[in-house]
């Protein structure tokens, strides 16, 4: 093992003697080293002093990263380039790399991802307020609520994904004539507690009906419902009506049924499936394995968490 003093010796040799190429071979004798030695300790001086020099001459304050963090918040959607702009304008800073802006994002935990918009069509104090009662209302049922909805499912559909070569789009050539089906659920807190699938849509009678014949609620347990018209509608049995929770307009995400429904249709997708009783048998399979583990509850939770939240 040679010393960083001896390694610096021979590199001030090396660099010192003008005639080096012709008395390298003396350097090496000298100095009882290897040819490929020699080269690695060239090789790693000459790094070195490049990252030296390479070092950022213009230090980025603690205020510029203060703002690159409150204004990537406030956009969601932003140039990179006019935020380049705007950071050397505001803070006379000559140059910031781009790949600089996105590690500051990243050490902020803050990262690009699928946005979710919100198509809330009134005033943020009108949704405020609709939260606000939403809250009261399945507070005082300790949230305990069965969530149902309906939902369209399609035979034969297939997932927007496919495999090809690279550079050349996936086509699939699709002549069936797709059916379509709808779906109503009901889940509890751990559980799918019950469904019926139908062929065609589903009315407020098909609505009525499943909830009085498997749903069984009461003062203390509530059905937490969208706001479809089928869910208003003036032909539903009283007790449906009295206890019903309807969740604040547009606003999807606080209702827990809609995670599962995503869930299943990606489920689905799996299998090749042409007819009703392939889709029930499937639509079983999903339940059995739902039920058997704690997705339901995560369901639940997030979307209750977000509501509380909020």
């Amino acid at each position: 093992m040679y010393s960083n003093d001896f390694k610096q010796k021979v590199l001030n040799t090396y660099y010192n003697n003008k005639n080096i190429y012709q008395n390298i071979y003396n350097l090496l004798i000298l100095y009882e080293i290897a040819r490929s030695t020699l080269y690695t300790w060239i090789n790693n001086n000459n790094n070195n002093n490049n990252n030296n020099n390479n070092k950022r001459n213009n230090k980025i304050s603690d205020d510029c990263i203060d703002y690159i963090v409150k204004y990537v918040l406030e956009k969601k959607q932003f140039s990179i380039k006019k935020l380049k702009s705007n950071i050397k304008k505001k803070f006379n800073i000559k140059s910031i790399s781009k790949s600089y802006i996105y590690y500051v994002l990243k050490t902020n935990n803050i990262t690009n991802k699928k946005i979710s918009i919100n198509s809330y069509p009134h005033s943020e104090e009108e949704l405020n307020k609709s939260i606000k009662n939403i809250k009261e209302e399945l507070s005082k049922v300790d949230y305990n609520v069965i969530s149902i909805d309906e939902s369209s499912i399609i035979l034969n559909d297939k997932s927007a994904y496919g495999w090809s070569k690279k550079g050349e789009k996936c086509i699939i050539k699709d002549k069936i004539r797709k059916k379509r089906f709808s779906l109503i659920m009901g889940i509890s807190k751990h559980e799918i507690v019950s469904y019926k699938l139908v062929d065609g849509s589903i009315n407020a009678v098909i609505y009525n009906d499943f909830v009085i014949q498997n749903i069984k609620i009461n003062n203390d347990k509530k059905i937490f419902v969208d706001n479809a018209v089928i869910h208003h509608a003036k032909i539903l049995d009283e007790t449906v009506k009295l206890n019903s929770i309807f969740n604040v307009p547009y606003m999807s995400i606080f209702n827990p049924i809609e995670m599962v429904f995503n869930n299943l249709k990606m489920f689905l997708q799996r299998y090749i499936i042409d007819n009703y009783d392939k889709l029930n048998k499937y639509i079983k399979k999903f339940i059995k394995e739902s039920n058997n583990s704690n997705y339901i509850q995560k369901c639940y939770n997030k979307s209750f968490n977000l509501l509380k939240n909020s």
